[in-house]
């Protein structure tokens, strides 16, 4: 895996832009909590990201140093440039889905 450039926004710092030798672009950023409660967390998304929600795939989640890393699949986007009523409408449809996730995943 290579570096490939620094993300300007992000939580906790910006995301580092990554990729794989065989092309696939990664995203690699901080956890912040334990590894195990990292790992619940990529097995969580994994599991709406089968049933069609849009998750990044979660390659690798590692402890490097105390700090927890996800090397994330990197999804084609941006940040909007402004809010306007369609895109405050296609944040609410893509929260919409993610109703239930919570209890879906607690059933397994």
């Amino acid at each position: 895996m290579r570096i490939v450039g620094r993300a300007l926004q992000g939580r906790v710092g910006g995301a580092i832009y990554a990729e794989w030798p065989d092309g696939r672009q990664a995203v690699v950023t901080r956890f912040v909590g334990s590894l195990a409660e990292a790992k619940r967390t990529a097995d969580a998304l994994a599991y709406v990201r089968d049933r069609g929600l849009p998750v990044p795939r979660h390659d690798l989640v590692v402890d490097l140093d105390d700090e927890v890393m996800f090397v994330q699949e990197r999804l084609r986007g941006a940040p909007p440039r402004r809010l306007t009523p369609g895109t405050i409408d296609a944040i609410v449809e893509i929260n919409d889905r993610f109703v239930g996730c919570c209890a879906l995943i607690a059933s397994g």
